[in-house]
């Protein structure tokens, strides 16, 4: 799945829903290829599917959230995502589903204007990891430029530009706090 191969993953996925013992991650599964292929109504259909067959499962209700932030029912998606935060892993080895619910999640309070709690999800985001990214200090820095804080974002800006050079999003944000 992560290698772009959503076919492959797909029919594995697909091959598994059968087996009671995994179908609701196999549902899961196979609605993360839809929405890696765009197909979010089949997501979400999956993704409700899943839950309902394992409502103690929290990965499928965490990704409706995801279906919402696409949607961008920004409100919807932070609902969703502060509502399973408790089952999201308490942190990660590398970027994976709940590196991007929290991501999701801070862009989702940005867009609603709520950015002192983008701040504070952003901030967590930078510490779920053990390895560095820059998606959480791009977010900081927006965050921290829209209150108003253009040193601080300047500063979480170059960092997340030392990491990974070519960001847009961190090269915009950096020419506008020295413009403001």
């Amino acid at each position: 799945l992560y290698l772009g191969l959503h076919d492959e993953a797909g029919e594995r996925f697909s091959g598994l829903q059968h087996h009671p013992q995994v179908a609701a991650r196999a549902l899961t599964g196979q609605g993360v290829v839809a929405l890696y292929s765009g197909d979010i109504d089949r997501s979400e259909s999956l993704f409700r599917q899943a839950s309902a067959l394992e409502p103690e499962y929290a990965r499928p209700r965490v990704a409706l959230g995801a279906v919402a932030y696409l949607r961008e029912d920004y409100e919807q998606a932070a609902s969703l995502y502060e509502a399973n935060r408790a089952f999201l892993p308490q942190g990660e080895q590398a970027w994976s589903w709940g590196s991007h619910a929290l991501n999701n999640l801070g862009w989702a309070y940005i867009m609603l204007g709520r950015f002192e709690e983008a701040d504070r999800v952003f901030g967590e985001l930078q510490h779920y990891s053990s390895r560095q990214y820059p998606e959480p200090l791009v977010g900081l820095g927006w965050a921290r430029l829209m209150l108003d804080d253009k040193r601080t974002a300047r500063k979480y800006f170059e960092q997340a530009l030392l990491i990974s050079p070519g960001n847009d999003s961190a090269l915009r944000g950096q020419t506008l706090s020295y413009r403001l």
